[in-house]
């Protein structure tokens, strides 16, 4: 499978983007949003930001977990669309007329042009919300390509027109009446015929990919049919017939999801060529959005299909988050796993084993293992950095007088040999790298005998040749996780108070030189997390919920995840995916993930088997987890690797995360053909793919591709 995704034109740093593909989603829950009769939505590229439309126009900016009321008027609202980023949106009144806003809803203004409909008016926006298209019911279509400040009318005569589409870059537009499409490749300078559908098909809904090649349309009663390409032919897809209400395309075009009136919901990962119906509740659906990716979706509906509640405003607003629940069994040997690392494309992994245990390694994302030659001991916990050939592991060793006693190895060539490392023999609870391998830092705790709390923490900045104790309080360190570059710290303890076990949480920005408490008050705190840049942290507590940050650690916020005894978390480079792992005890832990910095949570396991410790790829699209004294188990999504641009004097930078799939990256001077492989190597840098280029004359276009 051939997946193009984020699109960046022109070294004036503009562009497109499209998505990833993880897995399809089955599992719905209704939000917060009030009840009412909803007829439209529509959701930022990466589904973060929602804005509905009935009476009164909402919106959302955490995938639906609250919405809040606009300041446009009340009004009998029948169409919204967004812009990629979601900050643009327009919406139009069943009989006119069009408002916009230009900061994400919290302000709207009419646009200039009085476009009103008889029977409704439609709209679509551009990726950037800079073209926008208008379709007026019994009247004509209009087109805007400076964001609705001024419009031109099209020559077409009055047509009941059901619903209209613009490709990401505002080029391709489409316009769809109950029997016949209309396509423009031009932004709406010239129009012409694309195609037709059978006598009293009664097309109500259309929706297209990012670039505008494919569309999809649904019958009002009848079927789902796909125009492939160019031309004037499209084909009924294998969905069942019914009421279609409205559908919905990911950028590549590959996953479709369509709702129906009085109905379930349907999706397709084939471009329409299988369709499944999921679990979703039977509801009077009016409306359908998609994320980028298609993997976030979010439905209104004007009520129970089964009841007249609909009537009444009874419907409701429904998102369905992606989940990690496809997990198999990869063939590494029984262990009792205790901790897990991967490099940051997710290949090479590297596994520890405690009660006199082994360490083995993978370089081939698990289909096959090897153990290392570390010695057989008790094995708490192993990182490696992102090429994944620097190593370093701690163990706890029991000495003769009960005492416990631990020691820190160390491998510069990915396991084959090891170093015990000069750290002090204490003992140590968890380590962490920077990206390079060079900088680590471990943390230290011990209780005394008399019942007291003692611990350390150590870094080293020579991939641990040399440590240095940290100037920070005495504590039961149980947990540390580094930025990319290791500058940035944060450090979880669980100190003993009143019989319990309460401590804070430090941070550090210059590489554990200096610490500094954060806000969150006392837990008995197990596993902490980083992004790459180190603003965004995580913290679970054992026996509670997981904080996260986004500051750094200057502020906290409670997430949504359970109760219970988390074990460990792990971070994407961005921050945006985690993967933890937690349970009522060890016998039943589970695997949660979250897509969206830890605003929502899913679990993603069984809860038979007792789950241990879990590893992210630096783009969080390719997971491993363990169960304690059983199998390693992985899950892979298909990543779409966001591509920005940056200028570095005459030149441009252009990076990515490292991807756990092999993707190219390509150029051509027209979007249409020609795309060539860019034949500079991609350097490393923090968990970042990253090429210079020097911009030819005129327009250059840069896309990555998968190999």
């Amino acid at each position: 499978m051939k997946l193009s995704h984020l699109l960046f034109g022109s070294v004036a740093i503009s562009g497109l983007l499209a998505a990833p593909d993880p897995a399809h989603a089955q599992t719905w829950t209704g939000t917060s949003a009030p009840g009412g009769s909803w007829q439209a939505v529509a959701a930022s590229a990466d589904g973060s930001k929602l804005v509905a439309v009935g009476f009164n126009i909402y919106t959302s900016t955490n995938y639906g977990a609250s919405w809040t009321v606009t300041s446009a008027p009340a009004n009998n609202w029948q169409s919204v669309a967004s812009s990629a980023d979601g900050i643009k949106l327009a919406a139009a009144a069943y009989a006119g007329p069009i408002y916009t806003s230009t900061n994400a809803g919290v302000t709207w203004t009419p646009v200039s042009a009085l476009i009103t409909g008889t029977f409704g008016i439609h709209v679509a926006l551009s990726a950037d919300g800079v073209v926008l298209l208008a379709a007026a019911s019994f009247g004509s279509l209009y087109v805007s390509t400076n964001s609705g400040a001024s419009w031109a009318t099209t020559n077409f005569s009055a047509a009941f027109w059901e619903a209209v589409t613009v490709s990401g870059d505002g080029t391709k537009l489409a316009a769809v009446t109950s029997s016949s499409v209309y396509y423009s490749g031009d932004s709406g300078a010239t129009w012409a015929f694309a195609g037709g559908f059978p006598f009293n098909a009664d097309i109500k809904t259309m929706a297209a990919s990012a670039d505008g090649t494919t569309l999809v349309a649904a019958s009002g009663a009848g079927l789902i049919y796909t125009w492939p390409s160019s031309g004037i032919y499209w084909m009924a897809t294998s969905a069942p017939s019914n009421n279609w209400s409205s559908v919905a395309a990911s950028a590549d075009g590959t996953r479709l999801v369509a709702v129906a009136s009085s109905g379930q919901i349907y999706a397709s990962t084939n471009s329409g060529l299988t369709w499944t119906a999921n679990d979703a509740p039977t509801q009077d659906w009016s409306a359908v959005a998609s994320s980028a990716d298609g993997t976030r979706l979010v439905v209104t509906s004007l009520g129970s299909a089964t009841s007249i509640s609909f009537s009444l405003g009874g419907g409701g607003i429904y998102t369905s988050p992606p989940s990690g629940s496809t997990w198999r069994a990869i063939p590494a040997p029984g262990g009792s796993w205790r901790s897990l690392a991967s490099s940051a494309d997710g290949t090479k992994l590297v596994a520890a084993s405690s009660f006199f245990g082994e360490i083995y390694a993978s370089t081939n994302s698990g289909a096959a293992w090897a153990a290392t030659t570390a010695p057989s001991t008790n094995w708490l916990s192993v990182i490696c950095s992102a090429d994944g050939t620097r190593v370093a592991a701690i163990t706890a060793t029991f000495l003769p007088d009960g005492d416990l006693r631990g020691a820190l190895y160390t491998s510069a060539d990915a396991g084959t040999t090891w170093t015990a490392s000069a750290a002090p023999s204490t003992n140590y609870n968890a380590i962490a790298s920077s990206a390079d391998g060079l900088k680590l830092v471990a943390v230290t705790g011990t209780q005394l005998p008399d019942g007291g709390i003692t611990g350390a923490i150590f870094t080293s900045t020579d991939a641990g040749a040399n440590w240095s104790a940290a100037s920070v309080p005495q504590h039961f360190w149980s947990a540390v996780a580094s930025s990319a570059d290791g500058t940035k710290l944060v450090a979880a303890a669980s100190t003993r108070a009143d019989g319990f076990l309460r401590g804070p949480i430090y941070t550090s920005t210059n590489s554990g030189v200096t610490w500094t408490a954060t806000s969150l008050p006392p837990h008995q705190w197990n596993c902490v997390a980083s992004s790459a840049d180190g603003t965004k942290l995580a913290a679970g507590i054992w026996g509670g919920p997981i904080y996260t940050s986004t500051n750094s650690g200057g502020t906290w916020s409670m997430t949504t995840a359970p109760n219970v005894y988390w074990q460990t978390i792990s971070s994407s480079a961005e921050g945006t995916k985690l993967v933890a792992v937690g349970g009522g005890n060890y016998s039943y832990m589970q695997v949660y993930v979250s897509t969206d910095s830890g605003v929502t949570w899913l679990a993603s396991s069984d809860s038979t088997q007792a789950w241990y410790c879990a590893a992210s790829s630096a783009d969080g699209n390719r997971l491993v987890a363990a169960v304690s004294s059983g199998l390693v188990y992985a899950a892979q999504f298909t990543p779409a690797p966001l591509l920005t641009i940056t200028p570095v004097g005459n030149q441009a930078a252009l990076s990515w995360t490292i991807p756990s799939m092999d993707f190219v990256l390509q150029q051509t001077s027209s979007l249409a053909t020609n795309w060539t492989d860019v034949p500079t190597t991609p350097t490393l840098t923090n968990l970042q793919e990253q090429v210079i280029v020097s911009p030819p004359p005129g327009q250059t276009f840069y896309r990555l591709k998968s190999r």
